[in-house]
């Protein structure tokens, strides 16, 4: 019997490495990591399985020509779908039709194979829920200065591309908006926040929702969170899903929507670099997760092209956990280790975790305070303004090429932020020149440079 499954075709060449597996961002040893998809590069083809199986296939064409998907896919016996938001198409057909598809259309670049994420959630504390809230539970909050916020996030959303969400936990209700599952692979809208099928699966979401706007545990604590839910019960999403997720926010998005993207690992996914680079150009803000092997962030495909903004995990003691990436691809650390946020066991039920999962949604809420009243930011400008707002210096235990900041909610007027922004200083600054008062001091440097 054949086997079904999916394939994208893309317009930009395939780097020569090997695919490998794709897991969302908790802690793990790398070896333990199991490598789901080995595929070899050819000629612009990202191929895994039986070459005479009929498969799912993303394909890639490029920008300046215009067809219609079933023009594409005439005469190379392949069934092909559309993703308009993010400029792919679907090819459903066999490796021997994607290469007639390849090598009989110019305005195809690549195609490649859809793949396999796996969830990997990070360990759980004995306490899963609190009923009171002691101050050491919120250093995360205290080390983020979100004393510092003017703002809270009204009017932004913020996308979670997740396992779900809870739509009734005390942090979170009132602000959710269940959007979309799969189905066998195909987008399905949720009803409303009633759909079983939109609802938190294995509790991942709730608390990355919870920590980048939960009212008692999170930062933009008015920002409203849409849910599209990929991962089943089973803690895999293929990247189909993942792509599909993106492609409805693109077809859907609005000035200052800002996406948490908690997946990290190894490996290259074209059709998922292009999409992310097509939501980036359409004027999304991304955050993504480092990834939790305790290696090189730049091994991840995500964390190569800015401004997709990467964020890993440090811990209460300011220095690098221990299980984050790290390294010059990373932008800025954040706090990632025992972080509390939302569970979704209970509507009122609070639990730790620890992962750069929990890092980026610090600055996914971050970024809403300033796009509350900054909306017409670009994706560029939003980036070098984290940057330039964090905190120079403060963390220890780091490795080579890490970038010595720290998340921070600045203190910053508006009519200031242009300044920063336009600064184009950001990266060269010498980060070991400034203390935990870095904030200050930065100002001094990029306000004072004319003085």
């Amino acid at each position: 019997m054949r086997r079904f499954g999916d394939y994208v075709l893309g317009a930009c060449r395939v780097a020569a490495h090997p695919r490998q597996a794709w897991t969302v961002a908790p802690p793990g040893d790398a070896s333990e990591a199991e490598a789901v998809v080995h595929a070899s590069l050819d000629d612009g083809l990202l191929s895994t399985s039986d070459p005479n199986a009929t498969r799912v296939w993303f394909v890639s064409v490029l920008e300046k020509v215009s067809k219609a998907p079933e023009d594409l896919c005439s005469g190379a016996s392949c069934q092909c779908g559309e993703m308009s938001g993010v400029g792919l198409v679907t090819a459903n057909c066999t490796e021997a039709g994607i290469r007639e598809l390849l090598d009989s259309r110019d305005e195809v670049d690549f195609a490649e194979e859809d793949g396999t994420f796996e969830l990997d959630l990070p360990p759980q504390p004995s306490e899963s829920s609190m009923a009171s809230v002691a101050s050491p539970l919120t250093w995360n909050l205290q080390r983020v200065a979100l004393s510092n916020a003017t703002t809270t996030g009204r009017g932004v959303r913020i996308w979670v591309v997740d396992t779900g969400l809870s739509p009734t936990h005390e942090d979170l209700k009132g602000r959710v908006k269940l959007v979309g599952y799969f189905k066998y692979g195909t987008f399905r809208s949720c009803w409303s926040n009633e759909d079983a099928n939109c609802f938190d699966i294995l509790g991942h979401g709730t608390h990355v929702a919870g920590t980048a706007a939960g009212t008692r545990f999170g930062i933009a604590t008015d920002a409203q969170v849409l849910s599209i839910r990929v991962f089943e019960t089973d803690g895999k999403a293929s990247s189909i899903k993942i792509v599909g997720a993106l492609n409805h926010i693109a077809r859907n998005r609005q000035a200052g929507d800002v996406v948490n993207l908690s997946l990290g690992g190894n490996g290259e996914s074209p059709a998922i670099t292009a999409a992310l680079k097509r939501l980036t150009s359409l004027g999304v803000h991304i955050v993504v997760a480092a990834g939790n092997q305790n290696e090189d962030a730049c091994y991840g495909s995500l964390s190569r092209h800015k401004p997709i903004f990467v964020v890993g995990a440090s811990d209460s003691d300011d220095e690098k956990a221990e299980f984050s990436n790290w390294g010059e691809c990373l932008d800025m650390y954040a706090p990632g280790q025992m972080i509390v946020a939302a569970d979704f066991r209970a509507d009122t039920a609070y639990t730790g975790m620890s992962g750069t999962s929990m890092a980026a949604p610090h600055a996914v809420g971050v970024a809403a305070l300033y796009l509350e009243s900054n909306k017409s930011v670009s994706p560029e400008e939003l980036y070098h303004f984290l940057k330039a707002s964090a905190t120079w210096g403060a963390l220890s235990e780091l490795r080579p090429g890490d970038p010595n900041r720290l998340l921070r909610i600045g203190a910053i007027k508006p009519e200031q932020s242009e300044q920063i922004i336009s600064s184009g200083e950001v990266d060269s600054w010498d980060s070991g020149a400034l203390g935990r008062g870095g904030l200050a001091a930065l100002l001094l440097v990029v306000l004072g440079a004319g003085a």
